[in-house]
């Protein structure tokens, strides 16, 4: 996971961090989001979501999308 490999969260800490989301109409658009998005855009309110609950600065989410951008599916 390039969230991994960039920033050092795992995916068990952004699952966690969403299931903590009180309201359970967006908790359950997240968890779908982040389980089946093929691709994220930079300004997805999810990953503005995460970016804020991680302390994630724009810096540290330019060099995750350079290193997506590098990867082959």
């Amino acid at each position: 996971m390039a969230v991994h490999q960039v920033l050092g969260y795992t995916e068990s800490q952004i699952k966690v961090t969403i299931e903590d989301i009180e309201d359970d109409t967006e908790r359950e658009s997240a968890l779908t989001t982040f389980n089946r998005a093929q691709t994220f855009r930079r300004d997805n309110s999810l990953l503005q979501s995460l970016k804020e609950s991680f302390n994630i600065t724009d810096e540290q989410l330019d060099d995750l999308f350079r290193y997506a951008e590098t990867l082959e599916v």
